[in-house]
């Protein structure tokens, strides 16, 4: 865990970073203790990926089954058995379902060609699963690498704050479906959504992490 700031003097709180890109996502997560170094950690050994490579970025992918079921997630639908067991089931892919929320004017200005979601499969539905599958496996990896893991996440991921990361040129609308698939997700919950779910733009995010290593850079010297 690469460390942030000083000794964190509030209360027990995680943070949870959420990036779910056209082609790859990412999660990171810090956990504040009082009277710890501030830290970041990235989610890795992801499903279907070899845990020794340490890979932090899954594909942004979903096999559905014909009743609209997930069946299989990220780097798991790139499995040559995965793949096999899609052909013979008739499993729809669905990848590239972020292009599906940009803003009109965004769509008319690249020129997407997007990929139809299979009948009766909604976006919405789409990015309440891939959000459940993040957090499922956030979970399991908090529990394994921080210490008495699986407590701490019982007894502080009602209240955790959720940062969701969307392209420049996102607004109200966007950041309101998100919130949305986040509540049905379990990210947060009704009542505290607002409050608890901060958005920032990819634009925002290149800023800080440069800033970041820049600062790591001159702790170095």
């Amino acid at each position: 865990m690469r460390a942030l700031a000083p000794d964190w003097t509030g209360p027990h709180k995680i943070i949870l970073g959420v990036d779910i890109g056209a082609t790859q996502s990412a999660v990171a997560f810090s956990y504040l203790c009082p009277g710890k170094p501030q830290g970041l950690q990235r989610v890795v050994e992801w499903p279907g990926q070899p845990a020794h490579k340490g890979q932090s970025r899954i594909p942004s992918a979903i096999y559905y089954d014909k009743n609209n079921r997930p069946r299989s997630f990220g780097a798991e639908t790139m499995l040559s058995k995965t793949e096999d067991d899609a052909e013979d089931e008739g499993w729809n892919l669905v990848q590239h379902f972020k292009f599906h929320l940009h803003p009109d004017d965004i769509k008319r200005r690249h020129d997407f060609a997007l990929e139809p979601l299979p009948n009766g499969l909604s976006l919405s539905q789409v990015y309440s699963d891939f959000m459940t599958y993040l957090l499922n496996h956030t979970k399991t990896y908090f529990g394994d690498r921080v210490l008495n893991g699986a407590r701490v996440w019982e007894a502080y991921h009602r209240d955790m704050t959720v940062v969701l990361a969307h392209p420049n040129g996102w607004g109200i609308r966007e950041q309101g479906f998100l919130r949305q698939a986040a509540i049905k997700a379990g990210l947060v919950t009704s009542e505290n959504a607002y409050s608890n779910i901060q958005f920032v733009s990819e634009a925002e995010a290149s800023v800080h992490f440069c800033m970041f290593h820049t600062d790591l850079h001159q702790h170095m010297n």
